[in-house]
């Protein structure tokens, strides 16, 4: 009997520490992969954050190459990197992170074998840029690159692709207060509307209009925007926008024969001059040219340099054939309306440069009109614009030191921007007027030499990582 109870209680313990062995082993087992999960967590851990800080190092490298796009905002915008498919125009640098090393670049050159590159805010149509990407008009395609490790040693570098633009983004812009009835664009919700004023209140806002399908910029608090109806995002507290100065005088100055102490930068000599300093009249001759103090503007397209105040009396309306481009040392005034011809167009371009299609008026003071029709109207002047009637016209209307009224109504189809001058506050009045934005009409002006343009900005971001 005992013999059978130590055989029981010897096979008990050979169990138990067979148990205890499986249970070891399956411990260990356990142990091991959580160790080696914990040990992968901790290089993903690692990896990840090594990944965020190469893109931000890539992301920083893009906002330096965006700036360097930007130029200096006049001539110069937009200017690095066109038309660049070398190496010419290759830029790197370097950040302190956590990172032992931190190096970012890009490159135009299309021949590295790297992703590259593309300036195209200069151009007219589409092109292609790496790995067959469409490259819209007026936009670049820019791809920055980081790694730990310099260029020439990137196996597996982190990257950023971005689609930039510095087209002007404001359907109307003032210096001072707008008012305005409905503003929309051919993109929804690309109409944005700013205004520089800071004296904004709930009683008197900075912006009132009816609807905006854009964004609404205020540089004071909330209240300053009244929208009846519909918009978009109402951004108050904003820093002021920096209104584009173009410089009227200079390019008047540039058509005459004397020119800019003797220079053209803006193109010119006109090929009319009508001197003198006295007031002069305008008038159509019944064969559908336009006359100034009895000389017909032809043939056409043709730039013509003023030198005095310029008038056309009367209450009937002003025809103004396409191509004529008028450069006034002076004041202008009509009486009655200004209608385009929409004959078509001769071939060619004025000797400022300026399109036959269009029609430019430079006026170094203030321009007073009666409503406006036409396909491309472009009054740019140095003091006022104050409309009387109603308008239905597509161009930029412009002021470099005044305000602009609209006492009419209508619909303007182009860019509103009105900068403050010595004694004016640059304000928009408009209560009547709708507005459709059109980028395009910015696009002219590129003939003259200098350019409308605002900041660099992206239209789509992606990150790329191996």
């Amino acid at each position: 009997m005992n013999i059978l109870r130590t055989r029981q209680s010897s096979g008990q313990r050979g169990m138990a520490l067979a148990v205890a062995l499986v249970t070891l082993m399956i411990l260990v087992v356990l142990g091991l992969a959580l160790g080696s999960i914990g040990i992968d967590n901790l290089n993903q851990i690692r990896r990840t954050g090594d990944t965020s800080a190469l893109v931000h190092a890539a992301n920083g490298g893009l906002h330096e190459l965006m700036d360097r796009i930007y130029g200096n905002g006049s001539s110069t915008n937009g200017q690095f990197g066109l038309g660049v498919s070398d190496a010419t125009a290759d830029g790197a640098g370097t950040y302190a992170t956590s990172l032992k090393a931190c190096h970012y670049w890009w490159t135009f050159d299309s021949s590295s074998g790297e992703p590259y590159s593309t300036n195209n805010l200069g151009g007219d149509s589409a092109v292609t840029g790496w790995n067959g990407m469409t490259v819209p008009a007026r936009m670049a395609l820019l791809i920055t690159s980081a790694d730990v490790v310099p260029r020439a040693q990137s196996q597996e570098a982190v990257r950023v692709v971005a689609l930039v633009t510095n087209g002007f983004p404001y359907a109307i812009s003032s210096d001072g207060k707008i008012d305005i009835n409905r503003v929309t664009g051919p993109i929804p919700g690309q109409a944005n509307v700013r205004s520089n004023s800071t004296t904004g209140t709930f009683a008197n806002p900075n912006v009132e209009a009816a609807s905006v399908d854009g964004m609404v910029f205020s540089r004071n608090a909330p209240g300053s925007i009244k929208v009846s109806g519909s918009s978009g995002p109402l951004l108050y507290g904003q820093d002021p926008l920096v209104i584009p100065d173009v410089p009227i005088l200079e390019v008047v100055r540039s058509q005459s024969t004397a020119g800019v102490g003797g220079a053209h930068p803006y193109g010119g000599p006109a090929t009319i001059q009508i001197p003198g300093s006295g007031s002069h009249s305008m008038s159509n001759d019944g064969s559908g040219n336009l006359v100034i103090d009895g000389i017909p503007l032809t043939p056409r397209p043709v730039s013509v340099y003023v030198n005095g105040d310029l008038s056309a009396s009367g209450g009937g309306s002003l025809t103004i054939p396409k191509g004529v481009h008028l450069f006034v040392r002076g004041s202008m005034q009509v009486g009655g309306s200004l209608n385009q011809d929409t004959s078509p167009p001769p071939s060619g371009s004025s000797t400022s440069g300026l399109p036959a299609d269009e029609n430019f008026f430079f006026i170094t003071g203030d321009l007073r009109f009666n409503g406006a029709q036409g396909q491309g109207l472009n009054m740019l002047v140095g003091g006022n614009i104050r409309q009387n009637g109603s308008s239905s016209f597509s161009g930029l209307l412009y002021s470099q030191g005044g305000d602009i009224q609209v006492n009419g109504g209508g619909t303007l189809t182009g860019s509103i921007i009105a900068k403050a001058g010595v004694s004016t506050s640059g304000d928009t009045s408009a209560k009547n007027l709708n507005v459709v934005f059109d980028p395009s009409v910015f696009d002219n002006l590129t003939w003259m030499g200098f350019s409308i343009r605002g900041p660099v900005r992206t239209t789509s971001w992606q990150v790329q990582a191996p």
